[in-house]
């Protein structure tokens, strides 16, 4: 998955925070100063199927989490999450959390041309301490120019 920007994270973060005030919020409120209002809420069979709803989506989630190899938070921290928050709030959190740890994770890839002043910087960085040991024609082998790099490119893969 490609990473996001900041300003996509920002919103990620904005959506899970209101996920959890606004959903939260009035479920605390009415619980605490207007039972009866919650108690109906309950009785009504249209929002006992909402909230099976939001239940089992919360047990898919987990498996495919699960399943996916997402070790960091990991499915147990994404139902706790939506256990005390809401999925309103452990979806986009869970989405911000996975793409931090992704973006810290090195991926090794094979070089293209385009990688030619990186490569060149490499190899001349890592070899300079050893430069007194080579003969020169070595040295130039070992960290060539740009050109060279490029040449090395169209004769395939090294």
């Amino acid at each position: 998955m490609k990473s996001f920007t900041r300003t996509q994270e920002k919103f990620l973060i904005a959506l899970a925070l209101g996920g959890l005030v606004v959903p939260n919020g009035l479920f605390v409120y009415y619980s605490l100063f207007a039972p009866p209002v919650l108690r109906a809420a309950f009785a009504n069979p249209v929002v006992l199927v909402f909230m099976l709803e939001a239940f089992l989506l919360m047990i898919l989630f987990a498996w495919l989490i699960h399943r996916g190899g997402l070790r960091s938070p990991g499915w147990l921290a994404f139902t706790v999450m939506s256990l005390a928050g809401s999925m309103a709030f452990s979806v986009p959190l869970f989405v911000y959390l996975a793409n931090r740890k992704a973006r810290s994770i090195l991926r090794i890839r094979e070089a293209n041309p385009a990688d030619v002043p990186q490569i060149g910087t490499v190899l001349a960085e890592s070899f300079a301490e050893y430069r007194s040991l080579y003969a020169d024609e070595a040295y130039a082998a070992t960290t060539p120019d740009g050109d060279t790099i490029r040449n090395r490119f169209a004769e395939g893969t090294t």
